[in-house]
């Protein structure tokens, strides 16, 4: 009979262990992903379109090119201010104000002169591969600094970021600010309408220069972006002064060497609100539910080693 109550109370133990580290670790598995997951996927598809139609060592700029720092300077220095400010929604008074572009101007200064600095006084080659997969480490940071955290990095860090949890928390989720704001990036329009909207100059030897733009919907901002670089790229191979000065290494190079204009189907479609709902699952796990089952599973194991020291077993 004592065999039986042991083997009762270890059985007992061994479940309220189990199931406190099980729901502790679903809760996490459920709350990592998040935004961040989606945005991955979505990256990755970018990538593969830069591979194909900026292939590392085709479109190199020619450091002994006469017009070097001018498109280096310019042109290229434009991309990364094309990329920011195409992104930004200028119907919105905060992301578009004087203030906020100057922050943006500041930040582009900097990690274009962190990157490219040091190569351009050395007038270095310039592989506009190497640019394009940088433009991603660029968006990444400037989405950190300037949007939202959440996008770039796991569930599990964003929830712990100011009011981040309380969202997750809402049982009014989807009418949140976040949550609208994520449905709104994953959304795709007509792509015609959306180029539409976006009012720059360029493509020129001075690159692109963006005064408007609807911003938000990632996949059709994305594809703007691709098609205008390969526009510059055309520009500068069909341009008398660039054509003569040498803009690129390989002086063989034509438009026909250019790639096909991608477009949305090209790209991985983000589902952000899904990632959300299972961040959201997860967060109510880990703080709510988790918390209960710790409390819970802890009051039962201390309950029978009580009362096993009173048993004398």
């Amino acid at each position: 009979m004592n065999d039986m109550k042991k083997l009762g109370k270890k059985l007992t133990v061994t479940l309220a262990a189990i199931g406190m580290s099980s729901t502790a670790i679903i809760s996490a598995g459920l709350a990592t992903p998040g935004m961040g997951l989606e945005s991955y996927k979505f990256i990755n598809s970018v990538k593969k379109q830069i591979d194909t139609n900026f292939a590392k060592g085709k479109f190199v700029i020619d450091g002994s090119s006469m017009v070097y720092e001018m498109i280096v300077n310019s042109a290229i220095k434009s991309s990364y201010k094309a990329d920011a400010l195409s992104s930004t929604n200028w119907y919105s008074q905060k992301e578009a104000s004087p203030e906020r572009i100057a922050e943006y101007n500041k930040f582009i200064d900097e990690w274009f002169d962190a990157r490219w600095g040091q190569a351009i006084k050395n007038r270095e080659d310039i592989d506009l591969n190497d640019v394009s997969m940088d433009l991603i480490k660029f968006d990444k940071a400037f989405a950190t600094e300037f949007h939202s955290y959440g996008y770039v990095h796991p569930g599990i860090s964003w929830i712990f970021k100011e009011g981040v949890a309380k969202d997750m928390l809402s049982f009014n989720l989807k009418n949140t600010e976040m949550y609208q704001e994520a449905l709104e990036k994953q959304t795709t329009i007509d792509q015609d309408k959306y180029d539409a909207y976006v009012k720059h100059t360029g493509p020129g030897l001075n690159g692109i220069n963006v005064t408007s733009s609807l911003g938000s919907y990632i996949v059709n901002n994305k594809v703007w972006f691709i098609n205008i670089q390969r526009a510059n790229v055309e520009y500068a191979l069909n341009d008398p002064i660039a054509s003569t000065a040498g803009v690129f290494k390989d002086k063989t190079l034509t438009t026909a060497d250019l790639p096909d204009l991608i477009t949305a189907d090209d790209l991985y479609q983000p589902n952000f609100t899904a990632g959300i709902i299972v961040t959201a699952i997860g967060t109510w796990m880990l703080l709510v539910i988790t918390p209960i089952v710790l409390i819970g599973g802890t009051a039962v194991i201390v309950t029978v080693v009580i009362r096993s020291k009173k048993d004398g077993q």
